[in-house]
């Protein structure tokens, strides 16, 4: 099930996520883009993207366990995956009934140090990581305290002089898959984006 939900998940939000807030072209100073990206797309593909949005919505919608989930594996993580494509959809939000008992969920998985992320798998950065990213999305203050938690536990995972790395080493600044782990590219990225969120 996990292998078909990110794939899903991931079809909905880029797309919603591309509609919901343009963000304007970046460039480097002194130069110029090569080319400018269509202001719109065509009203008839989009129109057939947002029906196929809602109705995988809807599947999803269906799919939601009980409990607030949508898997058995790194629960925290692929819910928060699933749960951002709601909380930037039109008929959904951040307030909707099934974007709260995902956040509540994957909530319960907040851990004394801070990390949200299951004890067995402990892929405690990447969980962390996304299920950050979800609670920075729904820019909600009631979340301010564990996101703060979130924040403080991630920037504990990076090798600095805490962990005596000297910042001569390939590792300073980078960061595992948790406290134990050599640090690398991805787990890194997927840090640093939860933070910039």
């Amino acid at each position: 099930m996990i292998r078909q939900l990110i794939p899903l998940a991931a079809v909905v939000v880029c797309p919603i996520q591309a509609w919901a807030a343009p963000t304007p072209m970046k460039t480097v100073p002194g130069t110029k883009p090569e080319s400018k990206p269509a202001a719109t797309a065509p009203v008839e593909l989009r129109s057939r993207s947002e029906a196929a949005i809602d109705r995988a919505l809807k599947y999803l919608e269906r799919q939601q366990d009980r409990d607030g989930g949508w898997s058995d594996n790194y629960r925290p993580a692929v819910t928060a995956i699933v749960t951002r494509a709601f909380v930037n959809h039109r008929d959904y939000g951040p307030k909707h009934a099934v974007v709260r008992r995902a956040v509540d969920y994957i909530l319960r998985y907040q851990q004394p140090d801070g990390g949200i992320y299951e004890r067995e798998n402990n892929l405690a950065n990447y969980q962390t990581s996304v299920a950050l990213s979800l609670l920075a999305d729904l820019n909600l203050p009631e979340y301010k305290g564990q996101i703060e938690r979130a924040q403080a536990f991630l920037t504990k995972l990076q090798f600095d002089d805490e962990e005596s790395v000297d910042q001569e080493n390939n590792w300073y600044g980078g960061a595992g898959y948790n406290r134990s782990k050599r640090p690398d590219l991805s787990n890194t990225q997927m840090m640093l984006e939860a933070l910039h969120e």
